[in-house]
């Protein structure tokens, strides 16, 4: 008699490679919203990543993350945040050193997730993860205005990261492609609903920078 061979579980890969090969058409995450002002002028990134966090269980005060976990490094803000987020005249933190920061979190948590690099994906890629539960911290710009840029760069591991004076960080939990909309939990305003193709030029212009973490 022939024996069964039970199915294996899927790993989070494998199920995000179903999901992108049969994309609903409109997908969300619930999210609480958390606003970063008064106490984190400048924390947009520290406080996309607490709300990602949250997704996932965990319980947080609004400046946890930057009290006790962000990483620091004013002279390369692509693996510190340059300045204080607790200062109007802090600057901000790309990929590598928010990601650093999550994953000091969830090391201490002993979590098996990681903080994860997926950026230069296409936008479209990004609907991949919302779809399988997993929110996406992105860059974008302040109020999505056209983003200020600057002569500053930074270096890491071979990718050069150009600083602009309205850099901000959102948490993405949801997009719908019948309504145009992508629905953004943003640390200044609150949630809000974009037209998608807004939030794609803004997210490829400032060099498709992103986050997920599984």
């Amino acid at each position: 008699m022939e024996q069964s061979i039970p199915d294996m579980p899927l790993t989070p890969e494998m199920e995000l490679i179903k999901i992108q090969e049969n994309l609903p058409s409109a997908s969300s995450i619930e999210a609480e919203m958390v606003l970063q002002e008064p106490e984190l002028p400048t924390g947009c990134e520290s406080v996309a990543l607490t709300m990602a966090l949250e997704t996932m269980g965990y319980d947080l005060e609004k400046t946890d993350i930057a009290n006790n976990y962000l990483i620091y490094d004013s002279s390369n803000f692509a693996t510190g945040f340059a300045g204080s987020p607790f200062n109007y005249s802090g600057a901000g933190i790309f990929p590598p050193g928010l990601i650093a920061t999550a994953n000091r979190f969830l090391q201490e948590k002993n979590s098996q997730a990681q903080a994860r690099d997926i950026s230069g994906s296409s936008f479209e890629d990004l609907y991949t993860y919302i779809a399988g539960g997993y929110p996406v911290i992105m860059w974008t710009t302040m109020y999505f205005d056209a983003p200020d840029f600057t002569e500053l760069y930074a270096e890491h591991n071979g990718r050069s990261y150009q600083w602009y004076n309205n850099e901000h960080c959102v948490l993405v939990c949801g997009y719908d492609l019948e309504a145009n909309t992508l629905t953004i939990m943003d640390p200044l305003q609150g949630e809000v609903a974009i037209d998608i193709q807004e939030a794609a030029y803004l997210y490829d212009i400032t060099g498709e920078n992103a986050i997920v973490i599984y």
